[in-house]
């Protein structure tokens, strides 16, 4: 099971933004997949282990996207600058 939220233009060289929880085996800690596009182009792609159990609670996932870089948070905390 995959979850993700994503922003994304439209077009072919579009932008994109993506916020991805990838499927977990008991036990394994869940990773956050994170990737970026722009002008079509991807390859930006990095993934998180996450120490803690995203199912167990709400958690607050945002983009701060400015017209010099793009901050990926949990709860506030950046973990992709």
């Amino acid at each position: 099971t995959v979850t993700a939220y994503y922003l994304s233009s439209q077009g072919p060289k579009h932008d994109e933004i993506d916020y991805e929880f990838l499927g977990n085996l008991s036990g394994d800690p869940y990773i956050m997949h994170t990737n970026i596009f722009a002008q079509g182009l991807g390859n930006r792609e990095q993934q998180f282990y996450l120490l803690f159990d995203p199912t167990l609670a709400f958690y607050t996932y945002s983009v701060l996207w400015t017209p010099n870089h793009i901050t990926f948070s949990v709860d506030g905390i950046p973990v992709r600058v």
